[in-house]
């Protein structure tokens, strides 16, 4: 099988980011490997290339945006665009037979909208966990752009 796992925060490639999530996704992506072509979209400082054993990690560079533009949900909106046009460029490549996204901001919506509209044939899994409205929920804070985000992670889960 050629699986797909999109995750910003890979912890691999950019030590600056990480997380329980990304050491867990890198566990699992070693050891589906052995049996499987596994590749991995994340976002690092640099985009880069990176072949680490069976695991082909492509890095997309963070995007540095002008303050006009520094909304959480304007940024997510802009990185969500560029992973589905990423993942469609890497899909006609490998040919997935699954790629796999979490819920927590949204990164697989544009592809799993784009992917509905068209009729593409490609197997969207959504891992869900805690949702971004959920954690904002319990400080008080939910502003506009946390709306947004909520929205799209919703709209998300319900494709």
């Amino acid at each position: 099988m050629n699986i797909c796992f999109v995750f910003k925060d890979y912890p691999v490639v950019d030590n600056s980011s990480i997380t329980g999530v990304g050491n867990y996704l890198h566990s699992v992506a070693q050891k589906l490997s052995r049996n499987h072509s596994v590749i991995i979209l994340t976002q690092t400082r640099d985009a880069t290339v990176i072949k680490q054993k069976k695991v082909t990690i492509y890095s997309l560079k963070r995007l540095a945006l002008p303050p006009i533009i520094q909304k959480k949900s304007i940024f997510l909106l802009l990185y969500n665009i560029r992973v589905a046009w990423n993942l469609l460029h890497l899909h006609a490549k490998y040919h997935f037979d699954v790629i796999e996204f979490a819920n927590w901001e949204v990164e697989g919506l544009i592809l799993a909208l784009i992917s509905l509209l068209f009729r593409l044939r490609i197997k969207i899994i959504c891992r869900l966990h805690t949702g971004t409205y959920d954690v904002e929920y319990y400080y008080n804070t939910i502003s506009l752009s946390i709306r947004a985000i909520h929205f799209m992670e919703r709209s998300l889960i319900n494709l």
